[in-house]
This record gives structure tokens, sequence and C-alpha cells, in this order.
């Protein structure tokens, strides 16, 4: 299934010289060109090749753990294997395995597993996506992984004092560089960003954002690569979650916990498409990417609304935080919360 790499011409008046490389400054509509011909290709490449994702986020605001290492993977047979900070997750066929780690069962489902006289010592759970959910997207889900999603050419330009690009052609090797500048005003200080696009035979291998502001750096490194090896599942045993949900006892459980159920699959779905996004906060953007596939969710200025229950006719909140959303058993709009 592994492709040959796809090459893009790039137009030779805008390359440097190849006996001495030099950067050469472009407008943002000829770094852009650059760009989205790299993107397309790239695209390409992602949506027919087996690949390794790995993103590294430092942040030099946070004490004792500076860095953020995601590592996410699809081999040949449309396995998925998902890596954050050493925490791993799988998806082999229609099975998916989770580490039992930073997502512990409640104490309901724990009683549930002993009762049923499941594993409560294993390492990672197991469940069958497509019975707890019919509606699970496992089909959309690899489709999704497979989409290029990084921000624009010149990422958010809005308030900058001034915009720079840069390109350099060394060999085969392409540097595309956008370099804004930002004024302190409005309480804010001066800050710097500078993206970076490392293009090989027409195709992105690396990707870089910096931000520097009053002495603090934040930086996201990602890079591709093409995968030859194959995703198994790990070792057993497991827990098995599917017996879980599908017992009787599940849809009895009290509101608080129904819906703290809902809300934590919803907030583990974000994180997901936050990691897969490289960046470390849930945004409004994402939660309206989880709004899409939720039905009667609603997305307010300070929360997330939605429905839970047996018959998914009760409504609860979920208020944003910087870990996700705490559970709130009113609606947003009872908060006050505004609409988007």
């Amino acid at each position: 299934m592994v492709v040959a790499l796809i090459a893009v011409l790039v137009n030779p008046s805008i390359g440097a010289s190849a006996t001495a490389p030099a950067d050469k400054k472009l407008t943002v509509a000829q770094g852009k060109r650059i760009y989205d011909q790299a993107v397309k290709a790239t695209s390409i490449w992602m949506a027919n090749t087996p690949f390794s994702k790995t993103s590294t986020i430092e942040d030099s605001t946070i004490t004792g753990r500076p860095f953020t290492i995601t590592n996410e993977i699809i081999d040949r047979n449309n396995n998925i294997s998902f890596e954050e900070n050493g925490e791993k997750s799988f998806i082999i066929g229609e099975t998916m395995y989770d580490e039992i780690k930073e997502y512990g069962l409640a104490d309901f489902e724990l009683a549930i597993a002993e009762d049923l006289g499941l594993n409560l010592n294993a390492k990672y759970l197991s469940m069958e996506p497509l019975l707890v959910n019919p509606d699970y997207p496992l089909i959309e889900f690899r489709a999704v992984f497979r989409l290029w999603a990084s921000p624009d050419f010149t990422g958010d330009r809005t308030g900058a004092k001034s915009t720079a690009v840069t390109y350099r052609k060394t060999g085969s090797t392409e540097l595309l560089t956008v370099t804004l500048n930002y004024t302190a005003k409005n309480g804010l200080p001066a800050a710097k960003r500078v993206y970076t696009t490392k293009i090989e035979r027409g195709l992105i291998i690396t990707t870089t954002a910096l931000e520097i502001s009053s002495g603090d750096r934040y930086r996201t490194t990602t890079t591709f690569k093409a995968f030859s090896g194959t995703i198994t599942a790990p070792a057993g045993p497991y827990l098995d979650y599917t017996r879980i949900f599908l017992d009787p006892r599940y849809g009895k459980v009290p509101d608080g916990k129904s819906a703290g159920i809902a809300l934590k699959s919803y907030v583990r779905e974000a994180k997901i498409i936050a990691a897969f996004e490289s960046v470390e906060k849930l945004s409004i953007e994402i939660w309206k990417m989880i709004a899409k596939d939720v039905d009667k969710m609603v997305i307010y200025d300070k929360g997330v609304e939605f429905s839970y229950g047996p018959e998914n006719d009760k409504r609860a909140c979920g208020v944003f935080t910087d870990e996700g959303a705490d559970l709130k058993l009113v609606t947003c709009s009872e908060l006050g919360f505004t609409i988007l």
C-alpha cells in the first residue's frame, strides 16, 4: 500500500542557487503557492501511505513537564496506535484497546466489572465501539486520521505588525519560513511567531510553530515519516469494557454518573482531536467539530450543552476548563452562558 513519494515542481525562479543556497524574500502570495502545493501533495501521500506523525510540544511556562510528546501511526492494514507521554491506545480492526491510566473506571463501572469477574488488574481495557455505540465513526475516524490538519500558511495574522516570508532550496530540500511580529498593546506583551515548513521532494516532512513572548517560549514540532511496520494489539489480558457497557445495570446509573460518562467521552474525543492537531488546549473550534457528530449538542461561549440518559432526553452542561469540562446538571443557558 506504500506509494512512491509525489514530487511537486516548484517554480525555479523562486529557488536559491544550488551552489550557494540563500534565503530569498517572498511575498505572502508566493509563499502560500509553494505551501499549498506541498500540502496538496502531502495530503495525497497521507491518504494512501502508512505513516507516523510525531508531535513535540514545548512550553516553558509549565514547571516540571515542559514537553508533551504524541506519536500517531497508521499501518497498511489501517490499524492505528496513539501514544501521548507514554500512555497508549490502539484501534485494531473493530476493537479498541485503551491503557487504563488517566481515564480510570467510575465506581459503578468497577462494581459491575467486579461482579462480572473481569480482570481489574489488566493494563488495557478492550471494547467493541460498534457494539457500544452503533454510530461510532470508526471509518470516519480513520479517514480523519489521514487528513492534513495543520494551521494555514501564515497562521493567524490578526494584529500582526509585520509579516516576512523567506524561502531556501538546497537540492531536493525546501525551507519555507513565516515570521510574524506583534507589538505590545491592550495589556498584551510584544510577541514573535515563526512558522517553518521543511519540504523534501515535494512532501512536507517537518513543521515547526514557535511563539516567543516576555521570555516565554511555546514551540510545536511535527514530523511525518512513512511507516513500514505492522501495528498489533497490546499483550493481554484485557478488561472487557463492552461487557460492562452492555450489562443491564449500566443504564440505571444516577443522572450525575450518566451525564458524567457522556461528558467524559466527549472530552476524551476532543483531546484526541487536539493532539491530532498538535494543540495543547481544547478550543471552541474543536468543540464545534465534536458537535457536528453529536445530536442535540450545542456550543456556548463558556460550555457545551448535551443530552444524556437512557432516552437521551435530559440536558446537562460541561463548563469549559483548562483540562476539559466540568459537569453541571443544568443547561448552559441556565448558567447564563451565551449560545454561539
